[in-house]
């Protein structure tokens, strides 16, 4: 999964990532380290938890795809 793709997708409907992390119940800085660092070769990737990770995907495909 493309977590990094997916904050910026959601992002690109205007919302902020203080609002996605509200959504997830997790830190704005916690969404700014999945979109910044996951998926980058020359950064470690981090871990994204069940809970937000569902969140974002639901978030994702309610507000994304349905545009």
């Amino acid at each position: 999964m493309d977590w990094s793709k997916i904050i910026q997708d959601i992002q690109n409907i205007g919302m902020t990532q203080k609002e996605i992390a509200e959504f997830c119940n997790c830190s704005q800085g916690t969404i700014s380290q999945i979109k910044n660092r996951y998926g980058k070769k020359d950064n470690a990737q981090i871990s994204v938890s069940y809970e937000i990770g569902t969140a974002l995907k639901n978030l994702h495909d309610t507000r994304v795809l349905e545009k």
